[in-house]
């Protein structure tokens, strides 16, 4: 049974992504007729595809309402389908299901894609990408709508009441690429395969889709530190950066590039182990991190599960930083008694730090093994702080950030879990247990 596809767009959809679209419709649509309604001419469109300009509009729901009752006008079968110019249709969505169904019916089964990866679409919504009906009663409920977005009444919902719903055999993927009508919603958790359509990686490259900055992922050994772990993902998109004296031997084929750089010697007691942290605490005067929008360290000793724009994509745009909180202790005080139970001569310079710290504002303890910063002022001025309190004497950093990320004022994203047997990353020490 033969029906119509109505593709709409307002020609902003990236090239890459509306080329693969079309490519997608033409073999999974194949049969059936394609009318493409377009504000402005579309060039290279296959012969199938029949292109319909309504010129330019303005990008509103008004706008789309318009497109879709003039592909209505002209359809010429009575059952039609609705495709969005960023969303990938798979080979049987078009198989004839809505049309026997013979109702307003929308499909549920869609993914969105990101450059963060796969996540589902919001479980019980209708959607119009994933729209289908009988073409006379979908013109009716399309022009109601249209007068109703004409007239400047607040619609509650884009889409018209559906009648029905269905499962598409593979899910439809709706490409997030920065520049869609409708606003993000991420997820808590991505997923990086996804049946039919395959790894993130493999999207990625089958849609010519980059992220737009890299993000820097750094660690530090000194000392003659073991070299760092070789992360469990290796995203293309970032740059693996290990700070070091050079006095550790890179391991082959490592994907961690040594930068040697020589630490400031700031106290007497500035030490191997704290030069290490004090490019730990400094990446806004790290050559190759700082130039960059976000940077990720981690510890020498942390394994790196996923993708670290995984983890940025967890952040709220005005997120300064984002790690983990301590799993076990709440506060410096209860950080200093271990730190007082496991080091007994550190007992004086704690008590002292304590001292110090007694009326200053403080956030909640963490865990500073991993760090993702944005470059911001408000950053910057954490790092210094932070640098300068463990400068002065504090023998643990975590013992510190609580009062520096309190006094500069930075916003925190904490991170669910913990470094140990997380979902972003693990420490060497259990990873050797698990191998």
């Amino acid at each position: 049974m033969k029906a119509s596809i109505i593709l709409y767009t307002d020609n902003k959809a990236p090239e890459s992504v509306f080329s693969k679209v079309v490519q997608l419709l033409t073999s999974s649509g194949y049969g059936h007729e394609i009318i493409c309604v377009s504000h402005f001419p579309i060039p290279g469109l296959p012969e199938v595809v029949k292109n319909i300009t309504v010129g330019e509009k303005p990008r509103c729901l008004a706008s789309i309402y318009e497109q879709i009752l003039t592909g209505l006008n002209v359809a010429r079968f009575p059952y039609v389908y609705l495709a969005e110019h960023d969303v990938l249709y798979p080979p049987g969505y078009f198989d004839g299901h809505g049309i026997r169904l013979n109702k307003i019916t929308y499909n549920r089964n869609v993914l969105r894609f990101c450059k963060f990866g796969f996540y589902r679409h919001r479980e019980a919504g209708d959607v119009l990408s994933q729209l289908s009906g009988p073409k006379e009663r979908l013109k009716t409920a399309f022009k109601r709508l249209y007068e109703g977005a004409k007239s400047g009444d607040k619609i509650k919902l884009a889409e018209p009441p559906g009648e029905a719903s269905r499962q598409s055999m593979t899910p439809s993927v709706d490409i997030r690429y920065g520049g869609n009508f409708t606003k993000h919603h991420y997820p808590p958790k991505f997923e990086s395969l996804a049946e039919f359509w395959g790894t993130r990686q493999q999207m990625l490259t089958f849609l010519d889709f980059h992220n737009d900055f890299r993000i820097p992922v750094y660690t530090c050994v000194h000392g003659g530190w073991p070299w760092p772990v070789e992360p469990q993902v290796i995203d293309p998109d970032c740059d693996y950066l290990c700070i070091t004296d050079g006095k550790t031997e890179p391991e082959p084929g490592t994907v961690w590039k040594p930068v040697a750089v020589k630490t400031p010697k700031l106290t007497k007691t500035f030490n191997r182990r704290r030069q290490s942290r004090y490019w730990k605490m400094r990446n806004d005067t790290l050559p190759g991190v700082m130039e960059a929008p976000v940077s990720l360290y981690i510890d020498a000793h942390v394994w790196l599960r996923r993708s670290p724009f995984e983890i940025l994509a967890e952040m709220a745009e005005d997120d300064d930083l984002a790690l983990f909180a301590h799993p076990t202790r709440q506060n410096i005080e209860q950080e200093a008694e271990e730190v007082e139970r496991r080091w007994p001569k550190m007992k004086t310079k704690v008590r002292k730090q304590l001292k110090a710290f007694a009326e200053k504002p403080k956030c909640r303890l963490a865990e500073c093994g991993l760090l993702m910063r944005r470059n911001t002022p408000a950053v910057a001025k954490f790092n210094e702080l932070w640098a300068e309190y463990y400068k002065k004497g504090c023998e643990r950093d975590q013992m510190c950030f609580p009062v520096a990320a309190a006094e500069s004022g930075i916003k925190i994203h904490w991170i669910p879990g913990t470094i140990r047997h997380g979902v972003y990353c693990d420490t060497l020490k259990d990873r050797r247990i698990k191998e």
